[in-house]
Protein backbone atom coordinates (compact mmCIF):
# COMPACT_ATOMS: atom_id res chain seq x y z
CA UNK A 1 0.00 0.00 0.00
CA UNK A 2 2.75 2.12 0.99
CA UNK A 3 4.79 1.12 -2.38
CA UNK A 4 1.28 2.25 -4.27
CA UNK A 5 1.10 5.54 -2.28
CA UNK A 6 4.73 6.50 -3.24
CA UNK A 7 4.37 5.58 -6.84
CA UNK A 8 1.55 7.71 -7.17
CA UNK A 9 3.09 10.85 -5.65
CA UNK A 10 6.26 10.06 -8.28
CA UNK A 11 3.20 10.31 -11.06
CA UNK A 12 1.56 13.49 -9.40
CA UNK A 13 5.58 15.12 -9.47
CA UNK A 14 6.45 14.00 -12.89
CA UNK A 15 3.07 15.46 -14.37
CA UNK A 16 3.65 18.27 -12.85
CA UNK A 17 7.11 18.65 -13.98
CA UNK A 18 5.59 17.74 -17.77
CA UNK A 19 2.94 20.58 -17.21
CA UNK A 20 5.12 22.94 -16.34
CA UNK A 21 7.39 22.53 -19.04
CA UNK A 22 4.75 22.55 -21.22
CA UNK A 23 3.46 25.94 -20.48
CA UNK A 24 7.14 27.23 -20.69
CA UNK A 25 8.07 25.71 -24.04
CA UNK A 26 4.65 27.11 -25.22
CA UNK A 27 5.66 30.31 -23.97
CA UNK A 28 9.15 30.34 -24.77
CA UNK A 29 8.70 29.11 -28.62
CA UNK A 30 5.13 31.17 -29.46
CA UNK A 31 6.84 33.96 -27.90
CA UNK A 32 10.44 33.91 -30.04
CA UNK A 33 9.36 31.95 -33.03
CA UNK A 34 5.14 33.51 -33.64
CA UNK A 35 4.26 29.65 -33.88
CA UNK A 36 2.23 27.87 -31.47
CA UNK A 37 3.80 24.42 -31.36
CA UNK A 38 1.59 23.29 -28.97
CA UNK A 39 -2.63 23.46 -28.80
CA UNK A 40 -3.98 21.08 -26.42
CA UNK A 41 -2.70 18.02 -24.95
CA UNK A 42 -2.86 14.57 -27.06
CA UNK A 43 -5.43 11.78 -25.83
CA UNK A 44 -4.49 10.25 -23.20
CA UNK A 45 -1.88 12.81 -21.94
CA UNK A 46 -2.58 12.49 -18.52
CA UNK A 47 -2.85 8.73 -18.08
CA UNK A 48 1.30 8.92 -19.47
CA UNK A 49 2.93 11.85 -17.90
CA UNK A 50 6.26 10.89 -19.29
CA UNK A 51 5.39 11.71 -23.10
CA UNK A 52 5.43 15.47 -24.00
CA UNK A 53 3.83 16.16 -27.52
CA UNK A 54 5.75 16.03 -30.47
CA UNK A 55 8.61 18.11 -29.84
CA UNK A 56 10.28 15.55 -27.35
CA UNK A 57 13.75 14.80 -28.23
CA UNK A 58 15.54 10.97 -27.24
CA UNK A 59 17.07 11.47 -24.76
CA UNK A 60 13.81 13.30 -22.84
CA UNK A 61 12.78 10.65 -20.65
CA UNK A 62 15.92 10.72 -18.62
CA UNK A 63 15.85 14.50 -18.43
CA UNK A 64 12.11 14.26 -16.84
CA UNK A 65 14.04 11.76 -14.68
CA UNK A 66 16.63 13.92 -13.92
CA UNK A 67 13.88 16.84 -12.96
CA UNK A 68 12.20 14.74 -10.52
CA UNK A 69 15.54 13.78 -8.44
CA UNK A 70 15.58 17.68 -7.94
CA UNK A 71 19.31 16.94 -8.44
CA UNK A 72 19.71 20.01 -10.76
CA UNK A 73 17.14 22.91 -10.53
CA UNK A 74 18.39 24.43 -13.43
CA UNK A 75 18.04 21.67 -16.25
CA UNK A 76 14.45 22.39 -17.24
CA UNK A 77 15.97 25.89 -18.20
CA UNK A 78 19.06 25.11 -20.06
CA UNK A 79 17.15 22.18 -21.79
CA UNK A 80 14.47 25.28 -23.01
CA UNK A 81 16.72 27.50 -23.69
CA UNK A 82 18.81 25.48 -25.97
CA UNK A 83 15.94 24.00 -27.52
CA UNK A 84 14.84 27.21 -28.38
CA UNK A 85 18.16 28.54 -30.00
CA UNK A 86 18.42 25.71 -31.97
CA UNK A 87 14.84 26.23 -33.44
CA UNK A 88 15.79 29.93 -34.21
CA UNK A 89 19.42 29.17 -35.71
CA UNK A 90 17.33 26.55 -37.94
CA UNK A 91 14.87 29.47 -39.00
CA UNK A 92 17.44 31.67 -39.68
CA UNK A 93 19.74 29.02 -41.89
CA UNK A 94 16.38 28.53 -43.97
CA UNK A 95 16.22 31.91 -44.60
CA UNK A 96 15.46 32.27 -48.60
CA UNK A 97 18.18 34.68 -49.39
CA UNK A 98 20.81 32.95 -47.28
CA UNK A 99 24.22 33.47 -49.32
CA UNK A 100 26.79 30.96 -48.66
CA UNK A 101 29.49 33.13 -50.20
CA UNK A 102 28.84 36.18 -48.23
CA UNK A 103 30.28 37.12 -44.88
CA UNK A 104 29.06 35.25 -41.70
CA UNK A 105 26.72 37.61 -40.02
CA UNK A 106 26.34 37.07 -36.33
CA UNK A 107 22.72 36.36 -35.41
CA UNK A 108 22.11 34.74 -31.88
CA UNK A 109 25.32 36.96 -29.88
CA UNK A 110 25.48 40.13 -31.36
CA UNK A 111 29.51 40.03 -30.41
CA UNK A 112 32.18 41.88 -31.51
CA UNK A 113 36.12 41.42 -32.29
CA UNK A 114 38.05 41.80 -28.96
CA UNK A 115 39.79 44.81 -30.30
CA UNK A 116 36.97 46.89 -30.60
CA UNK A 117 35.72 45.96 -26.95
CA UNK A 118 35.34 49.68 -25.06
CA UNK A 119 36.39 51.56 -28.19
CA UNK A 120 34.22 54.20 -29.83
CA UNK A 121 33.86 53.43 -33.29
CA UNK A 122 32.53 55.79 -35.94
CA UNK A 123 33.30 53.95 -39.16
CA UNK A 124 36.16 51.61 -39.69
CA UNK A 125 38.81 51.14 -42.47
CA UNK A 126 38.42 47.63 -44.67
CA UNK A 127 40.62 45.70 -46.23
CA UNK A 128 41.01 47.41 -49.97
CA UNK A 129 38.25 49.17 -48.78
CA UNK A 130 35.77 47.22 -49.88
CA UNK A 131 32.82 48.92 -50.48
CA UNK A 132 30.51 47.84 -47.43
CA UNK A 133 28.60 49.42 -44.95
CA UNK A 134 26.40 49.15 -42.01
CA UNK A 135 22.48 50.49 -41.99
CA UNK A 136 21.69 51.08 -38.44
CA UNK A 137 18.53 52.59 -36.96
CA UNK A 138 17.66 54.07 -33.36
CA UNK A 139 14.77 54.11 -30.79
CA UNK A 140 12.47 51.30 -31.94
CA UNK A 141 11.22 49.00 -31.57
CA UNK A 142 7.89 51.00 -32.48
CA UNK A 143 4.52 50.17 -33.63
CA UNK A 144 3.84 50.24 -37.88
CA UNK A 145 7.45 51.80 -38.58
CA UNK A 146 9.76 48.88 -37.59
CA UNK A 147 7.49 46.17 -39.23
CA UNK A 148 7.36 48.19 -42.29
CA UNK A 149 11.43 48.74 -42.19
CA UNK A 150 11.82 45.12 -41.60
CA UNK A 151 9.82 44.25 -44.65
CA UNK A 152 11.82 46.50 -46.75
CA UNK A 153 15.10 44.77 -45.98
CA UNK A 154 13.95 41.37 -46.58
CA UNK A 155 12.33 42.45 -49.97
CA UNK A 156 15.70 43.81 -51.05
CA UNK A 157 17.78 41.18 -48.65
CA UNK A 158 19.48 43.04 -46.38
CA UNK A 159 20.40 42.95 -42.70
CA UNK A 160 20.58 45.78 -40.45
CA UNK A 161 21.81 46.86 -36.58
CA UNK A 162 18.87 48.10 -34.26
CA UNK A 163 19.56 50.11 -31.18
CA UNK A 164 16.37 49.92 -29.37
CA UNK A 165 15.41 51.69 -26.42
CA UNK A 166 14.63 49.06 -23.12
CA UNK A 167 11.18 50.30 -22.42
CA UNK A 168 10.12 50.32 -26.16
CA UNK A 169 11.73 46.50 -25.93
CA UNK A 170 9.06 45.74 -23.03
CA UNK A 171 6.11 47.39 -24.74
CA UNK A 172 6.92 45.81 -27.74
CA UNK A 173 8.67 42.50 -27.40
CA UNK A 174 7.12 40.21 -29.86
CA UNK A 175 8.12 42.82 -32.78
CA UNK A 176 11.27 42.93 -31.19
CA UNK A 177 11.38 38.83 -31.82
CA UNK A 178 10.63 39.07 -35.26
CA UNK A 179 13.23 41.39 -36.03
CA UNK A 180 15.45 38.81 -34.26
CA UNK A 181 14.62 35.84 -36.07
CA UNK A 182 14.74 37.45 -38.94
CA UNK A 183 18.66 38.12 -39.00
CA UNK A 184 19.14 41.65 -37.71
CA UNK A 185 21.38 42.67 -34.67
CA UNK A 186 19.95 44.32 -31.84
CA UNK A 187 22.21 47.10 -29.94
CA UNK A 188 21.75 48.43 -26.47
CA UNK A 189 20.13 52.43 -26.76
CA UNK A 190 19.44 52.85 -22.87
CA UNK A 191 16.07 52.26 -20.93
CA UNK A 192 14.79 56.10 -20.91
CA UNK A 193 16.72 57.34 -24.06
CA UNK A 194 18.41 60.16 -21.56
CA UNK A 195 20.63 63.17 -22.58
CA UNK A 196 21.12 64.31 -19.35
CA UNK A 197 24.08 63.59 -16.75
CA UNK A 198 23.62 60.86 -14.73
CA UNK A 199 25.45 59.40 -12.01
CA UNK A 200 26.95 56.07 -12.22
CA UNK A 201 24.07 54.08 -10.63
CA UNK A 202 21.55 55.52 -13.16
CA UNK A 203 24.25 54.48 -15.80
CA UNK A 204 24.58 50.79 -14.86
CA UNK A 205 20.00 50.56 -14.29
CA UNK A 206 19.89 52.01 -17.92
CA UNK A 207 21.65 49.81 -19.69
CA UNK A 208 21.48 46.72 -17.42
CA UNK A 209 17.57 47.10 -17.61
CA UNK A 210 17.83 47.23 -21.44
CA UNK A 211 20.21 44.45 -21.79
CA UNK A 212 17.65 41.76 -19.43
CA UNK A 213 15.39 42.48 -22.35
CA UNK A 214 17.37 42.19 -25.41
CA UNK A 215 18.55 38.75 -23.45
CA UNK A 216 14.70 37.96 -23.55
CA UNK A 217 13.77 38.24 -27.30
CA UNK A 218 17.70 37.04 -28.21
CA UNK A 219 18.95 34.76 -25.88
CA UNK A 220 22.22 36.20 -25.56
CA UNK A 221 23.41 39.85 -24.43
CA UNK A 222 25.04 42.19 -27.42
CA UNK A 223 27.73 43.94 -27.14
CA UNK A 224 26.72 47.07 -29.21
CA UNK A 225 25.77 50.32 -27.24
CA UNK A 226 24.70 53.59 -28.93
CA UNK A 227 24.33 56.63 -26.38
CA UNK A 228 21.03 58.60 -27.19
CA UNK A 229 21.26 61.53 -29.02
CA UNK A 230 25.32 60.72 -29.47
CA UNK A 231 26.37 62.07 -26.51
CA UNK A 232 29.78 60.34 -24.98
CA UNK A 233 30.12 62.70 -21.97
CA UNK A 234 26.75 62.49 -19.71
CA UNK A 235 28.29 59.01 -18.14
CA UNK A 236 26.50 56.67 -20.17
CA UNK A 237 29.00 55.73 -22.53
CA UNK A 238 31.67 55.55 -20.06
CA UNK A 239 29.67 53.00 -18.36
CA UNK A 240 29.24 51.17 -21.08
CA UNK A 241 33.00 50.87 -22.44
CA UNK A 242 33.84 50.38 -18.78
CA UNK A 243 31.72 47.03 -19.35
CA UNK A 244 33.16 46.40 -22.41
CA UNK A 245 30.61 47.21 -24.57
CA UNK A 246 31.63 48.99 -28.76
CA UNK A 247 30.20 52.03 -28.24
CA UNK A 248 28.83 52.40 -31.88
CA UNK A 249 28.56 56.17 -33.27
CA UNK A 250 27.75 56.99 -36.83
CA UNK A 251 29.62 58.80 -39.95
CA UNK A 252 26.44 59.51 -41.62
CA UNK A 253 23.42 61.37 -40.58
CA UNK A 254 21.02 62.17 -42.69
CA UNK A 255 19.15 64.08 -40.13
CA UNK A 256 15.81 61.86 -40.57
CA UNK A 257 14.44 62.94 -36.92
CA UNK A 258 14.00 66.77 -38.18
CA UNK A 259 10.12 67.80 -38.56
CA UNK A 260 10.63 69.23 -42.00
CA UNK A 261 13.11 66.96 -43.69
CA UNK A 262 11.65 65.27 -46.93
CA UNK A 263 12.47 61.75 -48.06
CA UNK A 264 14.62 62.63 -51.19
CA UNK A 265 16.33 64.54 -48.68
CA UNK A 266 17.15 61.96 -46.58
CA UNK A 267 18.35 59.49 -49.30
CA UNK A 268 20.50 62.04 -51.14
CA UNK A 269 22.40 62.64 -47.83
CA UNK A 270 23.36 59.43 -47.45
CA UNK A 271 24.10 58.39 -51.17
CA UNK A 272 26.22 61.77 -50.72
CA UNK A 273 28.29 60.75 -47.98
CA UNK A 274 28.44 56.78 -48.75
CA UNK A 275 31.96 55.83 -47.91
CA UNK A 276 33.12 52.54 -47.48
CA UNK A 277 33.13 51.14 -43.78
CA UNK A 278 30.48 53.91 -43.28
CA UNK A 279 27.45 53.94 -40.33
CA UNK A 280 24.80 55.08 -41.46
CA UNK A 281 22.19 56.61 -38.96
CA UNK A 282 18.80 56.45 -39.27
CA UNK A 283 15.83 55.80 -36.78
CA UNK A 284 12.46 53.25 -37.15
CA UNK A 285 10.87 54.90 -33.62
CA UNK A 286 10.76 57.64 -30.91
CA UNK A 287 8.25 59.22 -33.58
CA UNK A 288 6.41 59.30 -37.11
CA UNK A 289 9.02 58.14 -39.23
CA UNK A 290 7.14 57.65 -42.45
CA UNK A 291 9.82 59.85 -44.18
CA UNK A 292 12.84 57.32 -43.13
CA UNK A 293 10.35 54.50 -44.40
CA UNK A 294 9.58 56.10 -47.41
CA UNK A 295 13.36 57.14 -48.00
CA UNK A 296 15.05 53.68 -47.51
CA UNK A 297 14.50 51.47 -50.85
CA UNK A 298 16.12 54.65 -52.67
CA UNK A 299 19.01 54.37 -50.19
CA UNK A 300 19.31 50.75 -50.67
CA UNK A 301 19.22 50.61 -54.67
CA UNK A 302 21.27 53.95 -54.58
CA UNK A 303 23.79 52.47 -52.06
CA UNK A 304 23.83 49.36 -54.96
CA UNK A 305 24.24 51.40 -58.04
CA UNK A 306 27.44 52.44 -56.17
CA UNK A 307 28.51 49.26 -56.13
CA UNK A 308 27.80 49.21 -51.70
CA UNK A 309 26.95 45.68 -49.76
CA UNK A 310 25.27 46.28 -46.15
CA UNK A 311 25.67 44.44 -43.34
CA UNK A 312 25.10 44.31 -39.50
CA UNK A 313 27.66 45.96 -37.52
CA UNK A 314 29.22 42.95 -35.82
CA UNK A 315 29.43 41.78 -39.75
CA UNK A 316 31.13 45.04 -40.52
CA UNK A 317 33.94 44.89 -37.36
CA UNK A 318 34.58 41.49 -38.51
CA UNK A 319 35.75 42.48 -41.73
CA UNK A 320 37.27 45.22 -40.14
CA UNK A 321 38.92 43.16 -37.40
CA UNK A 322 42.92 43.61 -38.67
CA UNK A 323 42.42 47.03 -39.55
CA UNK A 324 42.75 50.25 -37.29
CA UNK A 325 39.68 51.93 -35.54
CA UNK A 326 38.80 55.45 -36.47
CA UNK A 327 37.77 57.71 -33.58
CA UNK A 328 38.56 60.92 -34.82
CA UNK A 329 35.34 64.08 -34.26
CA UNK A 330 32.67 63.23 -36.95
CA UNK A 331 31.03 66.34 -38.79
CA UNK A 332 27.87 64.29 -39.12
CA UNK A 333 27.15 63.87 -35.03
CA UNK A 334 24.10 65.69 -34.29
CA UNK A 335 22.08 66.16 -30.96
Amino acid sequence: MKHSANKSANQKKLFRINRLLQRRIVLAFAASLGIAFFSKAAPGWQSNPMTLSATTQPGDAQLFSDLASDSDPGLAERWLDNRRRAMLAKHLANRPWADSEAEPVPVLNFTVPDKFHAKIVRKVKLPNDAKVMALTFDDGPWPKTTGQIVDILEKYQVDATFFWVGQHLRNHSELARQVAIAGHAIGNHTWHHRYEQVDRTTAANEIQNTEVWINRIAGSRTELFRPPGGHLDNGLASYAQEKGYTVVMWSIDPHDTKPNISANAIAEHVLAKAHPGGIILLHDGGRNRDKTVKALPAIIKGLRAKGYRLVTVPALLEMAATQSVTTAANPDVSN
